[in-house]
């Protein structure tokens, strides 16, 4: 059941026989305002383990198959600098951001499998091979990748098993050399594997 400033809104009825780990959408019903909203869990039957919940706005689609992709703004990741409401990139500037994650997300499940993420960015003032930070993905509470520098003139691509299906993170450590816009990034699913490992 889910509570809207105390009250109950909406109940969502779920049937859960799976032996493996899966990800229930509950969607909450529209509300004006700002209002404090909780959620209230009873199995009538049986038992059942909760192990981690995401509050999310929006319609968020993560590509499910092989060979389909998503691609997210920058905007809609966790980051400093500034975002630009024309195009939905997000930039950075050597003069007011630090040499740190400034740039992180988007914190959403993907099933198990083989992915590929690809920085779409841009860096008018870096001559072509400056190295402008450096980025990685990493599952929750669990394996990340070796970090990849992000190069001017270059893609920026990297490939990753994802063992479980729990929150993947996306991060970009700026480098300060030189003014950076990131348009957002693209993920694509390669190839599926083996499902449902506990987080």
């Amino acid at each position: 059941t889910t509570l809207v400033d105390g009250q109950p809104a909406a109940t969502n009825r779920v049937a859960v026989a799976d032996e493996a780990w899966r990800w229930i959408e509950s969607p909450l019903p529209a509300f004006g305002g700002y209002q404090p909203v909780a959620a209230r869990f009873e199995v009538s039957s049986g038992r059942v383990d909760l192990d981690m919940g995401l509050l999310v706005a929006g319609a968020w689609r993560l590509p499910g198959a092989p060979g389909e992709s998503a691609s997210l703004d920058g905007e809609a990741f966790f980051h400093a600098g500034y975002s630009d409401a024309e195009d939905g990139s997000v930039r950075f500037r050597p003069e007011h951001d630090p040499v740190a994650a400034v740039f992180y997300g988007p914190r959403l499940p993907l099933d198990a499998g083989r992915y590929a993420i690809e920085w779409r960015f841009a860096s008018a003032a870096a001559a072509a091979g400056t190295e402008l930070g450096r980025f990685n993905v990493r599952a929750h509470n669990g394996p990340e990748t070796a970090w990849e520098p992000m190069v001017a003139g270059r893609p920026a691509r990297l490939e990753w098993r994802q063992d479980g299906n729990l929150p993947v993170t996306a991060v970009f450590v700026y480098g300060r050399a030189a003014e950076v816009r990131i348009e957002g990034v693209r993920i694509e699913r390669l190839e599926n594997g083996a499902s449902g490992a506990a987080p």
